[in-house]
């Protein structure tokens, strides 16, 4: 995002760090979010396989997972 902004030669602001830190934190739950529902489906039973294709049904996973 950073690069970005610097491509377009607009001045790097206080708002522009806030977005960058806000996004990264977004990525960071949702990650673990996912390796939480893989754990859980491990501890169930599932085997490899199917825990790479059972999409997840709640939390940020559900929202950002495709469809």
């Amino acid at each position: 995002m950073v690069a970005g902004v610097h491509l377009t030669g607009d001045p790097i602001t206080v708002a522009t760090l806030l977005g960058v830190v806000g996004l990264a934190g977004v990525s960071v739950n949702d990650s673990i979010v996912l390796v939480d529902f893989a754990n859980q489906n491990r501890r169930a039973g599932m085997s490899l396989l199917a825990r790479c294709a059972t999409p997840p049904t709640s939390g940020c996973a559900r929202c950002c997972s495709p469809r």
